[in-house]
């Protein structure tokens, strides 16, 4: 049997509101992955922190049990760039590196953020590709 190891880091930008950003922020399931209840997203004197073991994808909570969402299902991009980017005030750029013991190629993204709104990804030995927000 293998086991999935991955990390995930961010580079703590500065955020304005940062209460308001909290409370954004509880309205997703952030991150995903055998270990992603071991991970830490918030918001401390002033600055965004993101670390842990998943893979970042935004899937927003349901409002009713009708509604519930497989967290591995298509990431909500647009609702979390909609609700995070009036609150930074530098890009926000998430590192995830993951591999199974090497059992098969490790895998490693950058998403960065940018206050614009501007969500890209690039993923190692790809070229930088930009998320649509559609």
């Amino acid at each position: 049997m293998t086991t999935e190891h991955i990390a995930t880091a961010g580079n703590t930008p500065e955020v304005s509101n940062p209460d308001e950003l909290e409370t954004a922020l509880d309205e997703f399931t952030l991150l995903v992955g055998p270990h992603a209840s071991d991970t830490n997203i918030q918001v401390k004197r002033g600055k965004l922190h993101v670390a842990g073991n998943g893979y970042l994808r935004p899937v927003h909570h349901p409002t009713t049990e009708a509604e519930h969402r497989d967290p591995y299902a298509d990431p909500d991009w647009k609702e979390f760039t909609e609700k995070v980017t009036p609150h930074i005030n530098t890009p926000l750029k998430i590192r995830t590196v993951a591999h199974t013991k090497f059992r098969w190629k490790p895998g490693a993204e950058v998403l960065t953020l940018s206050p614009d709104g501007t969500l890209t990804r690039l993923k190692l030995g790809e070229t930088e590709e930009q998320v649509l927000v559609e």
